[in-house]
């Protein structure tokens, strides 16, 4: 027989519980990792495709990857943004040259050395890889990348649902257990 005394006794302890500090210093730590172990694409400027022909027949272009229709790959020798040189030249019109860093340091471009542009497939190019293989440009072709949602809900939804299927039974479990 159960003494009425000790029900009344342990329904009467707080539950044990994590202080809020915690729970901000948890939540500080999954921000903390999330920024940390987020993929960063290494900085790039974004070529119209006729650039990207351009810098291709000037021999600057040494690796491309297709991922569908993104083109993404490294120069050779650094280069300036067209949209930042064009915009540069356009505000000053004496200067008959693409601005450059100088001893004052009064106009910089930043350069770059990886780039990315979008093949046109309603047009389509067939003699995009012959002229890539002219120019001796190494070829690497991947998958469409799946976008971050799509493989979360894929992979992290049927482990969530299983963390709240069994929390949902624990705690049938031990409402069935202060009945008894």
């Amino acid at each position: 027989m159960v003494d009425p005394g000790q029900d009344s006794q342990q329904e009467g302890q707080p539950r044990p519980h994590l202080p809020r500090y915690w729970w901000w210093l948890l939540a500080l730590l999954i921000l903390w990792n999330l920024i940390l172990f987020w993929p960063r694409a290494p900085q790039q400027v974004s070529l119209s495709y006729t650039d990207f022909l351009t810098q291709l027949n000037d021999g600057n272009i040494t690796q491309v990857v297709f991922q569908g229709s993104q083109i993404t790959g490294d120069l050779a020798q650094p280069i300036a943004d067209p949209a930042a040189v064009a915009t540069a030249t356009a505000a000053s019109p004496t200067t008959t040259s693409a601005p450059s860093t100088t001893s004052s340091g009064s106009t910089s471009l930043q350069t770059y050395t990886h780039f990315e542009t979008m093949l046109p497939e309603a047009v389509g190019d067939p003699r995009l890889l012959a002229l890539l293989e002219s120019h001796n440009v190494t070829v690497v072709a991947k998958p469409q990348a799946t976008p971050w949602f799509t493989v979360l809900l894929t992979d992290a939804l049927p482990f969530v649902l299983l963390i709240v299927v069994l929390v949902w039974m624990g705690r049938q479990a031990s409402r069935s257990q202060g009945g008894i």
